[in-house]
């Protein structure tokens, strides 16, 4: 499902523009959160009325930056953390802009590539911290992972109980306490 028209493409030549597009703009109502769509550390500028105003950058592990341009506001700040599906800011129409959209470009080794196949992550950036966190722990998704805790439980708890007899066996002194408690478990 498309949400939000891509209304400039990568390398496009507009009449308006002075050199190619160095990525994609996303036309979306001024205010619509923003979310990083990768793990990595913010970096935040503001270019003011020129290029792409309140900027975000993701740098993310994959050596790629992320870049988030002419937002509104900032949610985040230099040096923070950015998980999947933190709000970054808001989308806006500051810098040199012709109205309200998402600047979305990605920067690897230092030269600007296409982040076209990036923008499905954009057009389901709500959608993406819940299933970043659905899957975890070696591909296990949450339901998984309740029933292996709770078989886990369930066998130590076993154990205990066998120990706990096991030791009042050993004892005969209280043979009396291990009869009744044998008679319950049988």
């Amino acid at each position: 499902m498309v949400k939000y028209t891509i209304t400039s493409r990568f390398q496009a030549t507009e009449a308006f523009r002075d050199h190619p597009h160095t990525g994609v703009d996303l036309a979306m109502p001024e205010g619509t959160a923003l979310k990083a769509i990768v793990e990595g550390v913010i970096r935040t500028a503001d270019y003011g009325s020129s290029s792409t105003g309140k900027t975000v950058f993701i740098d993310a592990a994959d050596g790629r930056t992320y870049i988030y341009g002419h937002l509104k506001d900032f949610s985040v700040s230099d040096g923070q953390s950015a998980h999947v599906g933190d709000i970054l800011g808001h989308s806006g129409n500051t810098g040199h802009s012709t109205g309200p959209h998402l600047h979305f470009g990605i920067k690897e080794h230092g030269e600007f590539i296409d982040p076209t196949p990036y923008t499905s992550l954009i057009q389901r950036m709500d959608q993406l911290k819940g299933a970043a966190h659905a899957t975890v722990n070696s591909g296990l998704d949450a339901l998984e992972m309740l029933n292996q805790a709770l078989s886990q439980f369930t066998q130590t708890l076993s154990e205990m109980t066998l120990n706990c007899i096991s030791l009042l066996l050993e004892n005969r002194t209280v043979s009396l306490i291990s009869d009744i408690v044998l008679s319950w478990l049988c």
